[in-house]
């Protein structure tokens, strides 16, 4: 693997892990500024957005886009592609606008009657959606810009972006104090400034008039796109719709948003980084003859690192709570933990999901997500009722473990894995067990260091009880022994060629972790 696709690799990785970061930088700031309602409200009209454009199929629109752009044979045909693509977005977000201006009034009725902590609901369910119709137009470039490898561009963008967006939100939220409205102004403004700037810069390098044939082909490669992007959104966000059916204020559930927040930022640190470079290898690796042992082994090591970014997480969830926001927002570390399994469960599916793309049968994913969809919302009815924000952390254990279990069973199906649940269950047993031990530790600041020494402690625990193999004990070895080199080297050599023998080398050393 050259060093021009690791370096293109990294810098795309940074990019998407600031458009990941940028809520969660965000967050000191809403949780001292806004009440408890005022964060529920902002979350669930944020959520009500996202439904919208899920609805109208933009993320399809995006990944149409760069799927059949990257196919074009020619420029004419890829300029073709970006107005085609451009057409149905502006189509789309019309209808949009007719939707809110038809519906907008029912939507604050339902959903927002029972906001008293904000003057103008309606303002602000109209700011979300307008931010959401605006995303494509930002986004689209992105793809582009990346489709065309321009990764020093790509990276520029987006850290403009995030900063831009940073500080306006710290300017209207915390100067001039304008809440809830001054976040979701902050994002549409934004949004507007870097889309319009970002599709001029697109749609200058031409624009060709696509025929109605390339207009259906990319709605038809979108259209199937629509069912499973709900089911998504139910699984992760519907909780919170049925809050508001069964009368359950804003405040709740914006204690409850903060916990399930903090326990997704796991994902950021340890699935999302290691995942990018694993999916960019596993088609290559599927060809070997023990591709379902190295499969099952890559898995190990994620789900690994997703349990130990997700014991720290645990262990220091009250701590997390004072330092983003404070006290009145304290109940939200009692939905970190089970949220952790959800965490955990969905890496898990990601990983086993390789399957149904080796083997083209996205259709039979489809299928697994609607029922663990009618699974999830048959928990929320019967347990959101019962335990409030509890009730829906249990209902979504319930629903991703159903969604676990028949993963598993279809795509054993499709491409056998030889799973390492043995070494899985000793790393939950271990996780669990030194959570169970740290989560009584009082909120003080001699327990910071005790918990520190739990989770330091996994690593060697790992080590010295047979959980690490030997060939893992001798590439960390390496790791080491090559680390040390460095830092003695007075100067840096040339770089050694790198012939095909070495570069196939370095993929199955990679992909098998030295095995």
């Amino acid at each position: 693997m050259d060093r021009t696709f690791l370096r293109h690799a990294a810098i795309y990785g940074l990019g998407t892990l600031l458009i990941h970061a940028g809520s969660l930088v965000l967050l000191p700031i809403y949780l001292r500024c806004l009440s408890e309602q005022e964060y529920g409200i902002l979350d669930v009209v944020n959520r009500l957005a996202e439904t919208v454009g899920t609805c109208l199929l933009f993320g399809g629109f995006k990944q149409a886009l760069f799927t059949f752009y990257q196919q074009a044979p020619t420029e004419v045909d890829r300029r073709r592609v970006v107005t085609a693509t451009y057409a149905l977005v502006l189509v789309a977000g019309g209808v949009g606008v007719v939707a809110l201006f038809l519906f907008g009034s029912s939507l604050e009725s339902v959903l927002l009657s029972g906001a008293t902590t904000v003057d103008q609901p309606r303002l602000l369910l109209t700011l979300a959606v307008i931010s959401i119709i605006i995303e494509p137009f930002c986004l689209m470039p992105l793809a582009l810009i990346q489709a065309r490898v321009e990764s020093a561009i790509y990276v520029i963008v987006v850290v403009a972006q995030f900063l831009f967006r940073i500080g306006l939100c710290i300017f209207l939220v915390r100067v001039l104090h304008w809440g809830a409205l001054g976040a979701l102004s902050a994002t549409a403004l934004s949004g507007v400034l870097f889309g319009l700037a970002l599709s001029l810069r697109e749609l200058s390098r031409g624009v060709e008039w696509p025929d109605w044939k390339q207009l259906r082909e990319i709605v038809r490669f979108t259209l199937p796109l629509l069912p499973g992007g709900l089911c998504f959104f139910i699984l992760h966000n519907g909780d919170r719709f049925f809050f508001l059916r069964h009368g359950i204020g804003f405040d709740e559930i914006g204690t409850y948003s903060l916990g399930y927040k903090l326990a997704m930022t796991v994902k950021i640190f340890s699935l999302m980084p290691l995942y990018m470079v694993w999916s960019s290898q596993m088609y290559a690796v599927a060809k070997e003859p023990d591709a379902g042992v190295t499969f099952g082994r890559m898995t190990t090591r994620v789900l690994s690192a997703v349990l130990l970014v997700g014991l720290g997480m645990g262990l220091f969830a009250r701590e997390a709570v004072v330092i983003l926001g404070d006290t009145k927002f304290g109940s939200a570390a009692d939905i970190v933990a089970p949220i952790l399994v959800v965490c955990l469960l969905q890496s898990a599916v990601m990983m086993m999901d390789a399957a149904f793309y080796l083997r083209h049968r996205t259709g039979q994913k489809l299928g697994v997500t609607i029922a663990s969809t009618v699974v999830i919302l048959i928990l929320y009815e019967w347990l959101i009722p019962l335990e409030g924000g509890k009730g829906a952390a249990l209902a979504t254990i319930g629903g991703f473990g159903f969604l676990f279990l028949s993963t598993h069973w279809t795509t054993q199906r499709l491409f056998p894995i030889r799973f390492e649940w043995g070494r899985l269950a000793a790393m939950v047993g271990l996780c669990v067990g030194l959570w169970l031990i740290g989560r009584d530790l009082p909120l003080t600041w001699w327990a910071i260091p005790a918990k520190v020494g739990l989770l330091a402690s996994v690593p060697s625990i790992a080590w010295w009880t047979g959980l690490l193999r030997e060939s893992e004990k001798r590439q960390f070895y390496e790791l080491v022994e090559r680390g040390r080199a460095m830092m003695r080297r007075p100067t840096s050599p040339a770089p050694p060629v790198e012939t095909d023998t070495t570069i196939a080398i370095g993929k199955q050393d990679f992909a098998r972790g030295g095995a």
